[in-house]
């Protein structure tokens, strides 16, 4: 295992090339997940950052994201998109003044607008062209530092082809594009490094068949890298095994390879891998803190078994691409999740995210939204089971934590019967009620034909005590239970209605059941708690 970059980088974007304006988003050290919906602009966020080494020594043009180093002893943020380029220099270092300079383009010509720092430094700065970076370096306070943090920067694309028939010119480290993948095997295979003994480890645990990888000679001075397959006792060219096999193979080789320190920026690492490879995948990424990395993905099963430092959900509308961190860099935030029983998987692909009690409770509020007018689909309002919420520290300090950490529209929404003793915190509401079935209950008739349905999808004969399944039966029972006692659990009451009709009460079923017969009218004191939500 390798040591943790001490260095932190990090990016934002400035309101231009389609993107709109970003907070700071740290890339290193650590582990962060862009996720969002397909053609919100994940690679061009890659991209933009893989762009940034182009910019700084050639003066490279849109979209280049604003870069900020910060070290020990000093900090240094640069706009180096152009031309000109660049457009801003800011640079703080213990022991010398602060430095800052900023150029346009105003009039067709670069020119210096405003400068912080004795006019000898800036006298070459004046008019910067171009390629200015890579001509006036040398007079740019931490430019070397800030340079080589953007080179580290690897950029993985999806699909890399990796070479299957290769020279017998050895290389000892792989390129992100897989394409001298053939002699980096070779070269390590033929000096059984114990980076190959690694490489076959990994594999065949995520790859069980699979139980080394070879590469063998196929012609003059050429080799032929393959995977032994031990089920069929044979070797299989590489050419010819699944897509997500190879684009892992070069993944580890490059994780394993390269010199610590890359930043690898990784799009969709898992589109080709079951969920247990997955999973298998995010343990060795998190076993290998000697790089950071920028991950791009949809999957939930991976960046919860990853459990990130940072997640940024990326949103697009008509102005733009917007960049929101879902998840901070926090201990304490990871340890609260835990006690809830949340993954970071569950909020990451979330827009809004309601947190409810139970199991059940996810089926059963999406229809009742969607009767109050909100659907959960449409608004990207994830829904998140809480297993729980004040056990292990006050709902003040839990509700005081998920608000300073995650990033986007959230209410926590509690059965009634827990508000004695809780204090107005914002993002916690109560229901009405004691609990979500006494909901259910202000519309017998619903309560009747929503059980009637569940009998008829799971029955073919008719339920017994048939006189009991009248309206007015049903009602009566309902009366009786909750006259005069509002504090009676929904749940007890619908338990003993079934009892009565001849079977038992399953809130799982019979509650979405239920729910999907409620006249709107019912709900209309629930809209208020979810208005901040959905709006």
């Amino acid at each position: 295992m390798g040591e943790t970059t001490s260095e932190s980088f990090s990016i934002r974007f400035l309101g231009r090339d389609g993107f709109h304006e970003s907070p700071w988003i740290q890339l290193a050290p650590g582990v962060t997940v862009l996720t969002g919906r397909n053609n919100v602009g994940k690679t061009r966020v890659l991209r933009a950052i893989a762009s940034l080494t182009a910019a700084f020594d050639s003066g490279a043009s849109s979209p280049i994201p604003e870069a900020r180093l910060i070290g020990g002893s000093y900090q240094v943020e640069a706009d180096v998109s152009g031309p000109p380029a660049p457009r801003r220099w800011i640079a703080k270092q213990t022991g010398n003044e602060d430095f800052e300079a900023v150029w346009s383009t105003s009039g067709g010509n670069a020119a210096l607008v405003t400068a912080r720092q004795p006019n000898s430094i800036l006298t070459g700065m004046a008019q910067p062209g171009p390629a200015a970076i890579s001509q006036i370096a040398s007079i740019l306070p931490l430019s070397s530092q800030l340079r080589d943090a953007a080179r580290t920067t690897v950029y993985f694309q999806p699909q890399r082809v990796p070479e299957t028939v290769a020279n017998t010119v050895p290389e000892s480290v792989p390129n992100p594009d897989a394409g001298n993948l053939g002699r980096v095997i070779y070269y390590h295979r033929g000096h059984e490094t114990a980076v190959m003994a690694e490489i076959d480890r990994l594999m065949a645990e995520m790859f069980p068949e699979i139980d080394r990888i070879l590469a063998g000679p196929s012609g003059a001075n050429q080799i032929t890298v393959s995977v032994h397959d031990r089920y069929a006792d044979r070797n299989v060219a590489l050419s010819d095994v699944g897509t997500g096999l190879t684009q892992l193979l070069h993944l580890i080789a490059s994780v394993l390879l390269m010199p610590s320190g890359r930043t690898m920026l990784i799009e969709e690492p898992t589109a080709y891998l079951h969920p247990a490879a997955e999973r298998l995948l995010a343990s060795f990424i998190r076993a290998h803190p000697e790089h950071a990395y920028v991950i791009s993905t949809h999957s939930p099963i991976f960046i919860s078994a990853l459990e990130p430092d940072r997640v940024v959900l990326l949103r697009r509308d008509a102005t733009g691409i917007d960049l929101s961190p879902v998840i901070g860099s926090d201990v304490t935030m990871r340890q609260v999740l835990r006690e809830l029983g949340v993954q970071p998987g569950d909020l990451a692909l979330s827009e809004r995210i309601l947190f409810v009690e139970g199991v059940a409770d996810l089926a059963i509020y999406p229809i009742l939204l969607a009767k109050l007018g909100w659907d959960t689909e449409a608004r990207s309002c994830g829904l998140i089971q809480l297993q729980g919420f004040g056990a292990s520290r006050s709902a003040r300090d839990t509700m005081r934590q998920l608000s300073e950490h995650i990033h986007v529209k959230h209410l926590v929404l509690l059965d009634g019967d827990q508000k004695s003793g809780v204090d107005a915190v914002p993002n916690l509401a109560f229901l009405p009620v004691p609990e979500v079935e006494n909901l259910l209950l202000r519309d017998p008739e619903a309560v009747r034909d929503g059980m009637a349905h569940v009998w008829e999808q799971l029955h073919s004969e008719a339920p017994p005590q048939a006189g009991l399944w009248e309206l007015s039966a049903v009602d009566g029972f309902i009366r009786k239970r909750t006259a005069g006692n509002p504090d009676v659990k929904g749940s007890k009451v619908l338990t003993d209605l079934a009892h009565e009709l001849g079977f038992d009460y399953r809130k799982p079923v019979h509650g979405p059941a239920i729910a999907l017969h409620l006249k709107p009218q019912v709900l209309s004191d629930l809209g208020p708690l979810f208005t901040d939500l959905f709006t």
